[in-house]
């Protein structure tokens, strides 16, 4: 369907250039990345009520690095997605990993990771993409501890290599003391 419009006939609706995302914002150079998180930089979204599918966000952030990972899952208790594998692909399939399409003029799509923050002399904030394209999320849980671990093993479009851990935090014991 062609839409015409009157007040502003060169307007082009839907134009597919608009939804173009491109890799080209990622460094070229290979890098190996080994990234571990502490429990208080997790951010975890579950979406799936609004998506209308299980879908959740797991966002990571410090002072050096950060990253968002989409999951084709709902999250547990321990918010993050149920014990498993989870392969990083572009199929959407329930129990996945999203495969980063790129970026765009605005934003960088899941999953990715961002370094190198810097930030102009207006506030905003620059940092370098990598696009995380393939590989393995593991998520196991220790049950008498407690803990649950993630890890990542991932490739991002260019080659880089990124590898990430993520505990829960080990349970700790309460002692009781009595003041006199």
């Amino acid at each position: 369907m062609e839409v015409y419009f009157a007040a502003n006939p060169d307007v082009e609706i839907g134009n597919e250039e608009d939804n173009q995302y491109s890799y080209e914002w990622e460094p070229m150079d290979s890098t190996l990345f080994e990234i571990s998180f502490l429990p208080e930089e997790l951010v975890s979204l579950d979406m799936t009520e609004n998506m209308g599918y299980a879908c959740s966000s797991l966002y990571w952030k410090n002072a050096e690095v950060a990253v968002e990972l989409i999951f084709f899952a709902e999250l547990a208790e321990n918010q993050l997605p149920a014990d498993g594998t989870y392969t990083i692909n572009d199929t959407y399939l329930p129990n996945t990993v999203m495969a980063s399409p790129g970026g765009d003029d605005y934003f960088d799509y899941p999953s990715y990771l961002q370094t190198d923050f810097t930030e102009d002399e207006n506030g905003d904030v620059w940092y370098n993409p990598y696009y995380i394209i393939s590989g393995n999320v593991l998520i196991t849980t220790d049950s008498e501890q407690g803990v649950t671990l993630l890890t990542m093993k991932a490739s991002s479009y260019n080659g880089s290599t990124i590898n990430l851990t993520f505990s829960t935090g080990e349970t700790t014991a309460v002692e009781k003391v009595k003041l006199t």
